[in-house]
Order: C-alpha cells, then sequence, then structure tokens
C-alpha cells in the first residue's frame, strides 16, 4: 500500500519547508485535486515571478548603499 499523498506533503513540508514541498520537491502528481493543482501552479508562477524581480534589484542595489 503507498502512502497517502497527503501525509506525504504534510510530512515534507514539516521537514522541508512549505515553498520548498510545493515549488521544489514534487509535482505531487498522485494527489488527484483539481483545486490544490490551479492553487500549486499559481504560487508556483508567483514565486518565480518574484523570485526573478528580486534578482534584478539584486543587481542595482549594493551593501555600500546601506545607511550605517
Amino acid at each position: 500500500m503507498s502512502e497517502n499523498p497527503y501525509i506525504a506533503l504534510l510530512g515534507v513540508i514539516e521537514w522541508e519547508s512549505f515553498d520548498y514541498a510545493l515549488r521544489h520537491h514534487s509535482n505531487w502528481n498522485e494527489i488527484e485535486d483539481e483545486e490544490f493543482h490551479r492553487l500549486r501552479n499559481a504560487y508556483v508562477e508567483a514565486g518565480s515571478k518574484l523570485e526573478a524581480w528580486v534578482d534584478k534589484i539584486s543587481g542595482d542595489v549594493s551593501w555600500d548603499d546601506e545607511d550605517d
């Protein structure tokens, strides 16, 4: 008998992180819930866009710009 995919997901969230579990660990195809996949895909897309934005601004910012 295979492990309940919801238990597996919660375990990865607990041991790794919410972000890692949803964006990097697995695509969670064994979860047969369309709402979960819709929300997960939106989360992955938003996270990727935010990472790209942070990468973009990080090239424009220097630690020397920080106030003492």
